[in-house]
């Protein structure tokens, strides 16, 4: 009777022990692959990253700003006694023919009772630009630094800005807003006094207006403004240094 044919498949002329060798080699080859399949990325395959080297811990801020002039190429703002020349019947008859109640209206009511007092005040859009440059002043030392301090996201979506903090103990416009929470100078409070004194002769009430300090991160020496939010009009009066508390004359 004839020998059948093999089928396909059979391993024709090679012995048992090199059938065995070539099973351990694919068996060694499928381990890898799948160790390799682990670390399967968006990318594909790819063999597990190196550990990185612990980062730096990131230095504060003032750390980063030391020994930088914040007032680089700014103008300190001045503050002057207004010069108004109104007629001493002048808002009493506004009043009596109802055109009291205008922004324009009581800007003039205030600039002439600080006149009467002598109280100095500070041109509003001097001050804005003198703070926006102290903010870019910082944002600009940080970049130069080129890293990123503590308190700033990973991509550094941070950037410091300043804005006006009500004072605690005066009538809050909104008692939900942060307050103003560092030491007012004593020379502050008794500008604050005068003001409202003579605020308050002019028939300007206390309940119309709140007092507020600038605030900026890193730069320690605020302004004190007395705003009526209700008209978006303020009016900056002082401006003191810390950690001396004195008033920091125009």
């Amino acid at each position: 009777m004839p020998t059948p044919e093999p089928s396909t498949g059979t391993f024709i002329g090679r012995d048992t022990e090199t059938v065995a060798s070539d099973f351990e080699q694919a068996l060694r080859n499928m381990q890898a692959q799948m160790a390799r399949s682990l670390s399967f990325g968006t990318t594909g395959l790819h063999e597990p990253e190196p550990a990185r080297a612990s980062k730096k811990p990131r230095r504060k801020a003032a750390e980063i700003l030391a020994g930088v002039d914040l007032l680089s190429s700014l103008e300190t703002p001045k503050a002057e006694v207004a010069k108004l020349d109104i007629p001493t019947d002048y808002f009493d008859l506004a009043q009596r023919v109802g055109l009291s109640g205008s922004e324009t209206m009581l800007r003039a009511r205030c600039l002439s009772a600080f006149q009467r007092e002598e109280l100095a005040v500070y041109d509003t859009a001097a001050v804005s630009r003198y703070l926006d440059g102290i903010c870019r002043n910082i944002n600009e030392a940080i970049h130069k630094a080129g890293e990123l301090p503590q308190g700033w996201g990973s991509q550094g979506e941070a950037r410091w800005s300043w804005k006006w903090l009500e004072v605690e103990g005066a009538a809050p416009i909104k008692p939900e807003w942060p307050r103003y929470q560092a030491t007012v100078p004593i020379e502050a409070m008794r500008v604050m006094e005068r003001a409202q004194n003579v605020l308050t002769e002019a028939g300007v009430p206390k309940s119309s207006y709140a007092w507020s300090a600038s605030e900026v991160y890193e730069y320690p020496d605020p302004f004190l403004a007395l705003g009526f939010m209700s008209k978006n009009l303020w009016f900056v009066l002082a401006h003191w240094d810390e950690p001396g508390f004195s008033i920091l004359k125009a």
